[in-house]
């Protein structure tokens, strides 16, 4: 056996990559204005660790971001460790900057083998394949994959696996995405590799959040969600009794933890839910005399679950719950494959959630196709009558998603930008009643109307710096179209 790195890129200054969101293609924050960071490494990374484990590896992880690496720093990290593979974890927004740091490793370590994983090589690796020296790229979800990767000779033989492909062979294709299907075979992550002090800003590890993965896949087809698309439609569970496993081995390795559950919509199967909910109350490990052991974040639909559930993951120790408002405008709504009618019950359980002790944190979208200002000002005044936390976002056409697909028959997009643009910081494309700018400014409104106060000051700040680079950016263009330069800076 081996020695096994892998390895979380630095982030840029400023930025801050949570590379697990967005079904693995993670998102970005400006930190010194969003706040965030370091983030909790990727679950798939955690997973493929505990496997490496498994099969007898020895298995580093360099977390760049958490450390606070330097590219420079970071090559040197993983040139002392001399490992036989390095796995790098890729992500849409720095996904430029990682393929960069890659060359760099090759460089400075010859002889060590790469292979780069992550959910962005789904739907953008025809984009960059020629730019990098790695190795391997794996086509598939990497914890599935591990076995075969570790298990191969040096030089790489000519016909290799399924799901393995040698970004520099052109006569290799990718073939289907491969998903792991039953989760519950999955060894635990291996949270035991981190030191978790690099993740809390305190630097004493009681407030870091573990990631818990309850499921994969999305059956709603959202059009411009992620999930559904490098997921799959198919809903991957896991049992009750194996989540319950993992939650207790965390509390009897680490004490009471905080949690947050990675699942496109935890609360999907109503069946699975409550079966799990029954499951944490009744383990006397979790809910010791009663007093539960967990602090859970859990996303999901709010506007299906009954009085009965929102009541059971409160005594369970649930404390926030991250639902998808997106827009209250019927017509948006539709675009997207959801329905207004939702709202009412929407506002509802916000009321029972926080009647119970439960905190609801409402996502909000702005920049859908269909979107006008009277859809912008129904939005935020919902937003801000409910009284709640929120995060408000910009649309990203993200790769093979439905929505993206539509904005380019229409010419509302056009694909011309550096992954570095893919952070939800801008504006990508024009809806079919508001231009780019036009969309930045309701993302100012939206953001500031139904966001905490102390948010206000820096949203302004923020949203005035991209609204200048925004039109730079415009004038730029009509200058080149023009024929006046060419080299605008934008």
């Amino acid at each position: 056996m081996g020695r096994l790195a892998f390895l979380i890129p630095p982030d840029r200054w400023g930025r801050a990559t949570d590379r697990d969101k967005a079904s693995g293609l993670g998102t970005q924050r400006i930190s010194w204005i969003d706040g965030g960071g370091p983030f909790t490494p990727p679950m798939d990374l955690m997973y493929s660790a505990a496997v490496a484990e498994q099969l007898g590896w020895q298995v580093d992880i360099v977390d760049a971001a958490a450390r606070r690496l330097k590219p420079a720093r970071c090559v040197e990290a993983i040139a002392a460790l001399k490992p036989d593979w390095v796995g790098v974890r890729l992500a849409l927004g720095p996904l430029q900057d990682d393929l960069a740091l890659v060359e760099r490793i090759k460089a400075a370590c010859p002889h060590t083998r790469i292979f780069l994983f992550g959910a962005v090589i789904q739907s953008t690796f025809h984009l960059w394949r020629e730019q990098t020296t790695a190795d391997l790229a794996l086509y598939g979800e990497a914890e599935g994959l591990i076995p075969q990767v570790l298990a191969l000779p040096d030089p790489l033989p000519a016909a290799l696996p399924a799901g393995l492909i040698q970004p520099g062979r052109r006569d290799q294709q990718p073939g289907e995405w491969l998903f792991v299907s039953y989760l519950d075979r999955l060894p635990f992550p291996a949270w035991h590799l981190l030191n978790l002090d690099d993740y809390d800003p305190r630097g004493h590890g009681r407030n870091f959040t573990f990631y818990l993965l309850a499921s994969r896949g999305c059956p709603k087809a959202c059009t411009m969600c992620p999930y559904y698309t490098h997921q799959g439609a198919a809903w991957r569970s896991r049992s009750a009794a194996n989540i319950v496993a993992e939650l207790e081995m965390l509390v009897q390795r680490y004490g009471p933890v905080h949690v947050q559950t990675r699942d496109p919509n935890f609360g999907f199967n109503k069946k699975r839910l409550r079966e799990l909910l029954a499951a944490i109350k009744a383990s006397p490990v979790l809910m010791p005399a009663g007093q539960p052991q967990l602090r859970l974040r859990v996303e999901t639909d709010l506007e299906s679950l009954t009085p009965a559930d929102i009541q059971a993951m409160a005594d369970i120790g649930v404390t926030h719950i991250m639902t998808g408002v997106e827009s209250t405008d019927p017509a948006v709504l539709k675009n997207i494959g959801q329905s207004a009618v939702t709202i009412p019950a929407i506002y509802k359980n916000i009321e029972l959630c926080r009647a119970r002790g439960i905190q609801v944190i409402a996502f909000y979208l702005v920049g859908m196709p269909d979107e006008t200002w009277q859809a912008v000002w129904r939005t935020a005044r919902f937003g801000r009558a409910l009284h709640t936390p929120s995060w408000v976002s910009i649309l990203i056409p993200y790769h093979d998603t439905e929505i993206r697909a539509e904005l380019e028959r229409e010419g509302l997009f056009s694909d011309r930008y550096a992954m570095s643009r893919y952070s939800g910081l801008l504006p990508l494309a024009r809806g079919r009643y508001m231009r780019r700018w036009e969309i930045l400014l309701a993302y100012l409104l939206v953001r500031i109307w139904v966001g905490n106060s102390h948010q206000v000051v820096r949203t302004l700040g923020h949203t005035l710096k991209l609204t200048i680079r925004q039109w730079r950016s415009a004038f730029s263009a009509r200058l080149a179209t023009a024929g006046v330069t060419q080299g605008v800076r934008s």
